[in-house]
């Protein structure tokens, strides 16, 4: 039976071969080389590393030179396969390069391209950003994630990067390093660059805003979990004390209801500060705060979401609805944003780039309103030359309440346009 020294010798003089061919552009040969190399590494059962590892006396140099060509041999597999085109191949043999070696920025790498070329762009962005953490001078990584980020936010209104809820706590200070890059170097567009902090009273507010009020760049910051008016009195303060003197007048607060005391307190919330520009409805921690059972019909968020809705209008703020986290049904989310335009909100938070088509198309005035409102404008102006305020269209009457709405659905049209 050969040693595990016999084993390791074999498997480098395989992986050596597959390099040859896979420099060749011979992938097939490659990859046949790269997996003979890891049955000698692992054993012919091709099970893990421990089964050709006899324990405690094998020296520690050994073990490492099994590893580190395994290794070697899972990533240039990777390779070839993502030069293949088999990116579910390409996930496997990266998951166990990163199972070897936490910290491999490439293996991070092929999985974000991976996702990328198969259009999950926000699995593509995670792995993304975790290699650029761990390899933060890779111009092949930066250039990758440009692109994924170039395609998510092609028709979104707002860019919105998160420092709360998707970030765990022992990875806040990296997330805001990564967070003021992006606002520094990130090409968005037309799209605005928005970043949502951690709560005002978590502890975590002030080196958030610390950090990313350093950037001239940032455009709105989202302020969740927001129960008080003081709450936003704060962070306004704190864009006056940090934020470049160029930018500060122009960043405006996002405000998010996800509690029944944010909804109760909503009037003095909206008149918080001149800096308040939006309402944003938040259904899952709203529904965790107060016990409410979630239904397919969501009529338990019927009286929140209204609230919502009208705060924002009666002080000429934007309503943002809730997220739709069924992101793979269509059908969900267009009942969800038709449902939201009705009630009267203004926009809809999307959590996956594939839901922003939707969202736009519904919440956009369609050719069929513009060709109404265009004649209840135009009906209007005639009429009023003959004196008369109320008049019948396509056998509706029409007056003035009917008249604002069609002269503020043709002016959103037009903002649209530009």
């Amino acid at each position: 039976m050969a040693s595990v020294e016999e084993k390791l010798g074999r498997g480098k003089e395989e992986k050596e071969k597959g390099n040859v061919e896979f420099k060749n552009g011979n992938l097939v040969q490659a990859l046949r080389c790269y997996h003979q190399a890891v049955l000698y590494l692992t054993g012919l059962d091709n099970s893990s590393m421990s089964s050709i590892v006899p324990g405690k006396s094998l020296e520690e140099n050994v073990k490492k030179d099994i590893a580190d060509t395994l290794k070697a041999c899972y990533s240039n597999m990777a390779a070839c396969y993502l030069k293949q085109s088999k990116y579910e191949k390409v996930f496997d043999v990266c998951d166990k390069v990163i199972k070897i070696d936490p910290q491999n920025a490439k293996a991070y790498f092929r999985r974000g391209q991976s996702h990328h070329k198969l259009n999950n762009l926000e699995k593509a962005r995670t792995d993304l950003y975790r290699a650029a953490e761990l390899a933060p001078q890779d111009a092949g990584i930066r250039a990758e994630l440009n692109s994924v980020d170039a395609r998510a936010r092609s028709h979104a209104d707002s860019i919105i990067y998160d420092l709360e809820d998707s970030v765990p706590v022992n990875r806040k200070g990296t997330a805001r390093q990564l967070v003021f890059q992006a606002l520094e170097q990130h090409d968005v567009g037309k799209s605005e660059k928005t970043v949502r902090i951690n709560a005002v009273g978590s502890g975590l507010e002030v080196d958030d805003l610390s950090v990313v009020l350093r950037s001239k760049y940032v455009d709105a910051l989202v302020v969740p979990k927001v129960q008080s008016a003081k709450e936003l009195e704060f962070v306004s303060r704190m864009i006056d004390s940090i934020a470049p003197e160029s930018s500060r007048a122009n960043i405006r607060i996002l405000a998010c209801i996800e509690s029944a005391l944010g909804i109760m307190n909503i009037r003095e919330i909206a008149q918080a500060d001149p800096r308040i520009d939006g309402l944003v409805f938040a259904a899952e921690d709203y529904a965790a705060d107060t016990g409410l059972i979630r239904t397919p019909s969501r009529q338990e968020f019927l009286y929140a979401r209204q609230r919502v809705a009208t705060a924002a209008s009666a002080f000429g703020l934007q309503a943002i609805d809730m997220v739709c986290v069924d992101y793979q049904n269509v059908d969900i989310l267009e009942e969800e944003c038709r449902e939201g335009r009705e009630w009267g909100f203004t926009g809809k938070q999307a959590i996956h780039p594939k839901q922003l088509e939707t969202i736009q198309r519904i919440y956009s005035p369609s050719e069929k309103d513009i060709e109404r409102a265009t004649k209840i404008v135009e009906g209007y102006q005639e009429h009023m030359k003959k004196g008369i305020g109320a008049f019948n269209l396509d056998g509706k009457m029409i007056d003035m309440p009917v008249v604002k709405w069609a002269e503020r659905l043709l002016a959103k049209a037009n903002m649209m346009k530009q």
